[in-house]
């Protein structure tokens, strides 16, 4: 059994740890408005055309978050918001790490592809609210503690109008 040592010089020292504190934060934007030239009506909006999304991921807390990334079902268009029907890519990361310290930033961005059924639901409309309105929040795995849930960032863009028949 080994005897404790103590010295009579001993100074008590306190460290005040702060509680974990994860968050996450999100920046959304259009970084390519809609192309028009991808579909089979080139010039016009239709299936195939695509608007291109940057997600900026911000470490707000006090821990590590590892496993960044963001998450967005993809945009909403028309005057009843209706989800897309397109195809939305994968994400890439452009900057930084999906380990993120206190105080980082990852940068990623992702392809919407669209349907002939979104371009007939937004084209030409131009009140933001009931344009092209895309949402996002995200997801990570903080080193202590639980994240909570993270207000999403929206992104909103408008599609041109396509020719109108009139007779």
């Amino acid at each position: 059994n080994a005897t404790p040592v103590t010295s009579p010089n001993s100074n008590l020292v306190q460290i005040p740890v702060a509680a974990a504190n994860p968050s996450l934060s999100v920046a959304k934007s259009v970084l390519t408005p809609v192309t028009t030239n991808l579909g089979a009506d080139n010039g016009i909006v239709d299936a195939g055309d695509r608007i291109v999304y940057q997600y900026i991921i911000s470490n707000n807390g006090n821990v590590t978050i590892s496993a960044v990334t963001p998450v967005d079902a993809g945009p909403r268009f028309g005057t009843a918001q209706v989800l897309g029907t397109g195809s939305m890519s994968a994400f890439t990361l452009t900057a930084g790490t999906t380990t993120l310290l206190p105080g980082q930033s990852a940068t990623f961005t992702a392809t919407y592809t669209l349907s002939q059924l979104d371009a007939y639901r937004a084209a030409g409309v131009t009140v933001p609210a009931n344009a092209v309105n895309n949402s996002a929040t995200a997801n990570g795995t903080p080193a202590t503690g639980t994240l909570p849930v993270i207000p999403p960032g929206t992104a909103t863009t408008t599609l041109p109008a396509g020719p109108k028949l009139c007779i």
